[in-house]
């Protein structure tokens, strides 16, 4: 089980993690974990290297892997029915609270296609500088192109939310 006192070190994974990032640039998160555990190698891994090319797994999508897409334009648009993106401001912070349209909670193939085209919607105050938490149902590799996004608008710490705890979690910064 992972605890939050794990996440600046990973549960002991962080000096692989560090070495694969360092070495191929490349790196593939799978496994069972928490989306928070998941978001904080995510950020040690771009903490690491900028440019690092990450991808999730996923049994759900062909082909089994979705890379965090960067920003692109000029790509396919992002289906804008399949996907609720609401802020709202709560406890001195910034929450993005995401919402898929089906009631299976499942996101069409097209989607995956489509992330490096998908935008944030304007917040009520800008992120520059606020905490924000990403809270909401959805897979874990849109969780995490939503915390790149973030990240990329001058966020000062991304958490994602737990449902078990009932609280959120900040995976950026840490310290190890």
């Amino acid at each position: 089980r992972w605890r939050e006192a794990d996440l600046p070190s990973l549960g002991g994974k962080l000096e692989p993690l560090r070495q694969g990032v360092g070495a191929s640039g490349e790196v593939l998160l799978g496994g069972v974990a928490p989306i928070w555990a998941y978001g904080a190698a995510f950020h040690h891994a771009l903490d690491r290297r900028e440019d690092v090319a990450v991808r999730v797994f996923d049994p759900k999508v062909e082909g089994g892997e979705v890379a965090i897409a960067r920003a692109a334009r000029g790509q396919q648009s992002f289906p804008r029915d399949v996907l609720g993106l609401e802020w709202s401001w709560e406890d001195g912070g910034l929450v993005l609270k995401l919402a898929a349209a089906a009631e299976d909670k499942f996101l069409p193939p097209d989607v995956v296609a489509a992330l490096p085209a998908m935008d944030v919607p304007e917040p009520p105050v800008p992120v520059m500088a606020k905490p924000v938490t990403i809270n909401g149902s959805g897979p874990i590799w849109l969780h995490l192109t939503l915390s790149y996004r973030l990240r990329l608008r001058g966020a000062s710490e991304i958490s994602h939310w737990d449902g078990e705890w009932d609280r959120a979690v900040r995976v950026w910064p840490l310290t190890a």
